[in-house]
């Protein structure tokens, strides 16, 4: 139970970035590399766009607000190795120690 709440959280936090923070941050850059947004002289016009393009069912607005979970998803899949998971239900019995190593 406790692995299905941190999903649901982990992905709430990272759709609030990507449907909250990010577009700021595009708009942000955007004004500064590119110069004033065409829509309008605000940063209130590039959100209402935003949104407008979200309802309509842009795929390029929903890979905007939907990306950084999915980002973040695809590297835990890559970098997580099995001998490092326990089962869910299963309580570690003890932590483990690794050993740093020298190659050379």
């Amino acid at each position: 139970m406790r692995h299905l709440r941190f999903e649901l959280i982990f992905a709430a936090c990272c759709m609030a970035f990507g449907f909250i923070v990010l577009p700021g941050l595009i708009y942000w850059v955007g004004n500064l590399l590119l110069g004033p947004y065409a829509g309008g002289t605000h940063v209130g016009s590039f959100y209402g766009d935003f949104y407008r393009s979200v309802g309509a069912g842009s795929v390029e607005a929903w890979f905007l607000g939907v990306g950084p979970w999915v980002a973040l998803l695809i590297l835990r899949f890559i970098f997580a190795s099995s001998e490092d998971r326990a089962e869910p239900d299963e309580e570690p019995s003890a932590p483990q120690r690794r050993e740093p190593r020298v190659s050379g």
